[in-house]
């Protein structure tokens, strides 16, 4: 992940207290500040600070949870399982969600797997029906259902 790169670059030269606008952060997690904003708005992340300027100012739990939720989305999960995730948790480590985080992974697989199976046999299915209704008909059969059909009044 090249925004893994980026982070762990500025990371060392960043203390612990310090504070971020919202474009550092955007910046240090690869993630758009519309979609931080966003992301607090729903209760994914909580509110931030605000500074004299009444600017968002971020701490760095808050950095390493968006990171987190980024590498969470990264993973398919959809923003109520990753809410569901990162609840409760103020300062989230990737340690503390990886049980839950597994657990949701191996059910969506075995859902994903059930869909593929469930995909396979109606494919099968449909292969054994098309060729029945491609089969080619005579002209003559053909014909007679015109005529029977003018016949019959149809």
């Amino acid at each position: 992940m090249h925004t893994d790169a980026i982070y762990s670059k500025h990371v060392s030269s960043i203390s612990l207290t310090e504070r971020f606008t919202i474009s550092q952060v955007a910046h240090l997690t690869g993630v758009h500040a519309k979609a931080i904003r966003y992301y607090e708005s729903i209760g994914l992340l909580p509110p931030p600070s605000r500074g004299a300027n009444n600017y968002r100012r971020y701490s760095m739990a808050e950095v390493n949870r968006l990171i987190l939720l980024r590498r969470i989305r990264y993973l398919g999960v959809p923003l109520v399982e990753a809410k569901a995730l990162l609840s409760g948790a103020t300062d989230v480590s990737f340690l503390a969600i990886l049980p839950r985080l597994d657990y949701f992974l191996s059910s969506r697989l075995l859902y994903l797997q059930w869909k593929r199976s469930a995909t396979r046999a109606k494919i099968v299915t449909m292969m054994e029906v098309i060729p029945i209704a491609r089969r080619p008909s005579s002209r003559k059969s053909k014909k007679r259902l015109v005529r029977d059909g003018e016949q019959a009044g149809v």
